[in-house]
C-alpha cells in the first residue's frame, strides 16, 4: 500500500519535471525563432541595424540562460523529493524485515512478562493458588496450594 502511494507521488513529481521541461524548450525555441528572424531583418536593413540585433540577441541569451538557470533550480529540487521518495521505497523492505526478525524476540519477552506476572501472583497471595491448563494438568502452584493438595514442588509435574 505504501509502495502504492509513493509510486503515484514519484509519478506526480516526474510530470511536474516534464512540465518544466517542456515550458523551457519553448521558451527557448520561441527565442531562437525570434533571434533568426531579427537576424534575418538585420541583413535586409543594413548595418547598423545588425548591431542592434546583435544587442537584441545578446539579451534574448541573457533571459534564456537566467530561466535555464531557474529551471536548473527546480529541477535539482524536484530530484531531490524524488531522491526522499525513492529512497523511502527502499527502505521499506529494510523496515519489515527487523520488524519481522524482532518478533520471536518481542513474543518470548511478552511470554516472560506474563510469567514473571504469575510467580510474583503465586508468591504475594496469601491464599492457596493452583494454576492448571486445558488438560486439567497442574501447571504452577504456591506453597499453600500444594500444602492443600499433599504434592510437593518437586512432584507436582
Amino acid at each position: 500500500m505504501e509502495i502504492a502511494k509513493l509510486r503515484l507521488q514519484l509519478s506526480i513529481v516526474l510530470e511536474r519535471v516534464a512540465v518544466h521541461l517542456q515550458g523551457v524548450w519553448c521558451t527557448i525555441a520561441r527565442l531562437g525563432r525570434s533571434a533568426a528572424e531579427k537576424l534575418h531583418e538585420a541583413c535586409c536593413t543594413g548595418k547598423t541595424d545588425l548591431r542592434k540585433l546583435q544587442v537584441s540577441f545578446h539579451n534574448a541569451v541573457v533571459v534564456a540562460n537566467g530561466k535555464i538557470k531557474k529551471f536548473g533550480s527546480q529541477l535539482f529540487s524536484v530530484l531531490r523529493q524524488v531522491a526522499v521518495h525513492v529512497q523511502r521505497v527502499l527502505s521499506a523492505p529494510m523496515r519489515l524485515g527487523s520488524r519481522i526478525a524482532g518478533t520471536p524476540r518481542r513474543l518470548r519477552e511478552a511470554r516472560l512478562a506474563r510469567q514473571n506476572d504469575l510467580w510474583t501472583l503465586l508468591a504475594s497471595s496469601p491464599d492457596p493458588v493452583i494454576v492448571t491448563n486445558s488438560n486439567r494438568c497442574l501447571v504452577a502452584a504456591n506453597s499453600q496450594g500444594l500444602d492443600l493438595f499433599g504434592v510437593s514442588k518437586l512432584n507436582m509435574s
